[in-house]
């Protein structure tokens, strides 16, 4: 998704508004290279974001293996195993509004170059 200003649900000239962000279809490594150059020349904002179970579904060829298939401290909380696992990707620009989930979740954050 690419977003002006990384708000994507909360854009709008100084009023509360709910828009959805571009979305494009692209390869990883272009989502990449768009948002390291987002990063160093500012403009818009790009991140990474899907649901329905994207990880296994639809970049199981590309990031799968580096993952566990769940986590053991959710998987005893919760009494069983996720029942999607979805991957976020972008850089602090990107923002979103407070919002509720109809799910549980479990975040994890990690940090690298």
């Amino acid at each position: 998704a690419k977003t002006e200003q990384g708000k994507g649900a909360a854009s709008g000239a100084g009023r509360e508004v709910f828009v959805m962000p571009e979305e494009r279809t692209m390869p990883f490594h272009e989502f990449l290279s768009n948002l390291k150059r987002s990063r160093e020349e500012g403009g818009d904002v790009f991140y990474l974001s899907h649901q329905n179970d994207n990880l296994r579904e639809q970049l199981k060829g590309t990031l799968l293996g580096d993952v566990p298939p769940s986590v053991v401290v959710a998987d005893e909380a919760l009494g069983h195993g996720p029942d999607a696992v979805n991957l976020w990707m972008g850089d602090g620009n990107a923002v979103t509004t407070l919002h509720k989930d109809h799910y549980e979740n479990l975040y994890g954050v990690v940090r690298g170059a």
